[in-house]
């Protein structure tokens, strides 16, 4: 299966890319471009963050392009997710020296790597706010008719609500606009939201079937981080997989249950990013809204492992 990611790196974001390079290599996977998008902090991090990751895993052959800088939603004032991320976007682990080979100041760019991925089959997976996806889909409405299905991490539903506001998921709530025109465009979505993501734990337990490797070594590190941020800021004993899961999704979809239909999001004011499902079996969205959270920890740290 060959995939297209596009996100906003983020520590869940490069846990995400490290479970996909090890997806590649047994075969289920082939990581064909990286498309990046101001979300956990500002698109020139983000950008940064994902060449580091794939060049520690040894993808240094696949390209990233920093899309969107800023959201469609006008915002009244700057939103990020320092706390849970630190100032780096990988709580600590990002090595500055390292050279920064992200192509910038490349929207279009962006949008045809996003356009001929649909077109050609590519699995596009979202995981961070969906600026860059609305706007391939508006520079290419058709691309909504399309059979292949596009997997977003994103959204809430009251289980266990919103981790920015009580009712909104964080990438659905900085580009509420983004989401609900993906949202209503017909496109075929997968849509993996906290009331799942937030089920899937990796604990600091977990982290001794990792291997002794250098990349091995980074991504143990990218987990204690976080691991400590999740202790520090939510009280809880692990790591939240939002992203990892979306991942292991778009390779395995039997790991969630889903209730198709009619998707609803907020696009702004004070309760923008708060979503609406109206179930359809017609529906062209999937939600999943049902976790299989043992086989999705296993897989996800089975991965990791080959690393």
């Amino acid at each position: 299966m060959e995939l297209l990611i596009d996100c906003d790196p983020g520590i869940d974001d490069a846990i995400a890319i490290a479970y996909l390079a090890g997806e590649q290599q047994v075969g289920r996977v082939s990581l064909t471009a990286v498309t990046t998008v101001r979300g956990n902090l500002d698109a020139s991090t983000s950008g940064r963050n994902a060449a580091f990751v794939l060049d520690r895993l040894g993808l240094q052959h696949v390209p990233v392009l920093r899309g969107a800088a800023d959201p469609l939603t006008p915002l009244a004032t700057q939103v990020d997710a320092e706390a849970f991320h630190g100032p780096d976007g990988l709580g600590g682990c990002h090595d500055h020296a390292h050279p920064d080979r992200s192509e910038s100041d490349t929207p279009l760019a962006v949008l045809r790597a996003l356009l001929r991925a649909v077109e050609t089959g590519h699995t596009l997976l979202a995981t961070g706010p969906l600026t860059n996806v609305a706007l391939a889909l508006r520079a290419a409405p058709e691309l909504a008719s399309s059979p292949n299905r596009i997997v977003v991490m994103g959204g809430a539903f009251g289980s266990p609500g919103g981790n920015i506001t009580p009712t909104a998921e964080y990438n659905f709530h900085l580009d509420g606009l983004a989401a609900a025109e993906v949202a209503t465009s017909g496109a075929p979505i997968t849509l993996i939201p906290l009331d799942v993501t937030e089920r899937v734990l990796i604990s600091h337990a977990d982290l001794a079937g990792l291997p002794e490797s250098p990349v091995g070594h980074l991504v143990r590190r990218l987990l204690e981080a976080s691991i400590h941020i999740h202790q520090r800021e939510m009280g809880i004993s692990g790591c939240i997989m939002h992203d990892a899961l979306a991942a292991a999704v778009s390779v395995d979809p039997t790991l969630v249950g889903c209730t198709p239909g009619y998707l609803h999001v907020v696009p702004d004011g004070d309760d923008r990013g708060r979503c609406e499902l109206a179930p359809d079996t017609e529906g062209p969205v999937d939600v999943a809204l049902d976790v299989d959270v043992e086989r999705a920890r296993s897989v996800i740290l089975e991965s990791l492992s080959r690393l």
